[in-house]
């Protein structure tokens, strides 16, 4: 089961993340969990993200690109895999679709949380933080503005997922792991 999962920060990607790749057995794959461990160790792509982020900028599609396509060619993986955060922009796509060479995604998974909902449990998870650091892409005025990462408005999300037969609009009202519903 390839599975990709759209939200906003703080939609909870992570937590139905590790739900649904535990359900099918299949890693899930966190690029800001990635990007966040290379740094920390000190490897040749963690020092070349931190001083990308140091200087305020994002990090390139094409880079976050070569992280996952290494990454979904894994032993691992290779039965499926849950992509949590990338892709988050159309040419984002064309190189996830590129790395899949020419196998489909199974499910495009959009979880639906009210802003005020998501404004919450960011500032929360900034209150429980270390000296309240907040993550970049947890600025509420980044979620509100749609820009840097995957917005709460569907409207902002690749248009090439909604139309498919593989895309799942998913609410805190469909607590289900096996994408019942549209």
């Amino acid at each position: 089961m390839r599975i990709v999962l759209f939200g906003p920060p703080g939609a909870g990607k992570g937590t139905q993340a590790q739900r649904i790749a535990a359900a099918y057995g299949i890693p899930h794959i966190s690029t800001g969990d990635m990007l966040r461990h290379a740094v920390a160790a000190g490897s040749p792509l963690g020092l070349q993200v931190k001083e990308i982020l140091e200087r305020g900028h994002l990090v390139s599609d094409e880079l976050i690109g070569q992280v996952i396509a290494e990454r979904i060619a894994q032993p691992d993986a290779a039965a499926g895999f849950l992509l949590d955060g990338f892709p988050r922009t159309v040419p984002q796509v064309a190189i996830l679709d590129r790395a899949l060479g020419g196998k489909r995604l199974d499910r495009v998974v959009m979880l639906v949380v009210p802003d005020a909902v998501v404004e919450a449990r960011i500032l929360g998870r900034a209150q429980a933080s270390e000296g309240g650091a907040v993550r970049a892409d947890d600025r509420i005025e980044t979620i509100a503005s749609g820009s840097g990462s995957t917005s709460s408005r569907p409207s902002r999300w690749p248009r090439v997922y909604r139309t498919g037969a593989c895309w799942r609009r998913w609410t805190e009202r469909v607590p289900s792991t096996r994408f019942s519903g549209s």
